[in-house]
């Protein structure tokens, strides 16, 4: 028994020893590493004098398409148009009715892709301005029309057809606005009706 006490083991047969070695292979890349990369300092501002305040370009602003009903415009790749429009819309059969002081109006929009790619159409880039300014989206009816605008893309020359409901003041004067919902895209097509 005491031949086995006696019997040392070899330093690098010991697990403890190959962990420190690791340890300190790590330290070293690390530090290698920060040497070589090194953090440069952030160079100084550049102490300027204050001088006179430069004008700033003004930027005119963005005439949208207008026209009239009946018209085409090429808008972001496509022919837009209102086709046709019914004022004083009901449908009894549908339960389609104007609330008190108002009326609908229904438009036909055309809508015919002109470039390669796809293009998006959605009933919610139509909406209706009244004489006093007010813009609102389609009325919840449109959907109940059996030809209503939907939403989906057109692939390269596709074409769709669409009605959509707008609920305005009756008698009025409104405009319809064809927006794309995009935050490069600030232009717009209005119809006048």
């Amino acid at each position: 028994m005491s031949k086995s006490k006696d019997k040392k083991v070899p330093l690098y047969k010991n697990i403890w020893f190959w962990d420190a070695i690791i340890a300190v292979v790590a330290i070293i890349v690390v530090a290698i590493i920060a040497i070589v990369t090194g953090s440069k300092p952030a160079p100084e501002p550049e102490k300027t004098t204050p001088s006179e305040p430069q004008p700033v370009a003004k930027q005119e602003p963005i005439k949208p398409l207008e026209g009239k009903v009946g018209e085409s415009f090429y808008y972001h790749g496509a022919w837009v148009s209102v086709v046709s429009v019914e004022r004083n819309y009901s449908d009894a059969e549908n339960y389609i009715y104007p609330r008190e002081g108002k009326e609908l109006i229904k438009a036909t929009v055309n809508i015919a892709n002109g470039n390669s790619g796809t293009y998006p159409y959605n009933v919610m880039y139509w909406r209706v301005e009244d004489s006093n300014g007010a813009i609102t989206d389609s009325s919840a009816e449109t959907y109940s029309l059996p030809n209503a605008l939907n939403s989906g893309e057109l692939t390269k020359n596709g074409k769709v057809t669409g009605d959509i409901i707008f609920e305005i003041p009756a008698g009025d004067s409104p405009k319809l606005h064809y927006q794309i919902t995009n935050i490069y895209i600030k232009d717009e097509v209005i119809i006048n009706l």
